[in-house]
């Protein structure tokens, strides 16, 4: 009879933050896309809340000191996308990306994609915003508190949403639109769809909102653009 021996060698399974978390504490930047997709109607999509998750857990955990957030929003004229879109306003399912369609998107690179606006908000750190939130909301403690956590992500996720929003140019292609479609149908002429272009772009930044700027060019050159 021989004896035997049995090893047990522990598996340790990394944690799944763990080299995003990684990278943070070396001080590398990160690109997330808060809202996971691009949105069909223009208007900004309910956040996702993973990557927020995984840099305020490595905040609050004392992994990473502090990270700075910076909103950025880009705009750009062409809508690429335009058959897809079409066949969902018709009824279709919307198409999961792909591989292949990664692969095909090398043709993008030949098309002309009209102006492209990168514009970036404040700044803020995820220390300075918790302690807002703490002086905001008696008794909140996401440091002690971990049933507070949920709130503190989902509410942080709002706020750069709104930061971003605050820094989107509307572009001129989208003025063009907007304006046809409050004809509802009926035509119009050049020269009143010019003047009614440049009325909404002064109306929009009457209210504050950020119009990606003409240049030199007169607004019909613009529609015709």
């Amino acid at each position: 009879m021989n004896d035997t021996s049995l090893f047990l060698v522990p598996i340790r399974v990394p944690h799944p933050h763990r080299y995003p978390q990684e990278l943070l504490s070396l001080g590398y930047n990160m690109e997330a896309f808060i809202e996971g997709t691009r949105s069909r109607t223009g208007k900004l999509l309910n956040p996702k809340l993973g990557v927020i998750k995984v840099i305020v857990e490595a905040v609050l955990s004392g992994r990473v000191k502090d990270v700075y957030l910076c909103p950025i929003s880009i705009g750009y004229d062409r809508v690429l996308e335009t058959a897809t879109y079409v066949n969902e306003l018709l009824g279709a399912e919307k198409q999961a990306e792909s591989l292949a369609q990664l692969l095909n998107s090398a043709r993008v690179l030949n098309l002309k994609l009209g102006r492209i606006d990168i514009t970036f908000g404040k700044p803020f750190t995820i220390q300075s915003y918790i302690k807002e939130q703490m002086a905001e909301r008696p008794g909140f403690d996401p440091f002690g508190k971990p049933a507070d956590q949920p709130l503190l992500l989902k509410s942080l996720g709002y706020r750069v949403l709104n930061e971003i929003n605050s820094v989107s140019v509307i572009m001129p292609t989208s003025l063009v639109g907007t304006t046809l479609l409050t004809l509802r149908g009926r035509g119009v002429g050049k020269e009143e769809l010019a003047e009614r272009v440049q009325w909404l772009r002064k109306a929009i930044i009457a209210k504050g909102g950020l119009v990606a700027k003409f240049s030199d060019a007169e607004t019909p050159a613009i529609i015709d653009r």
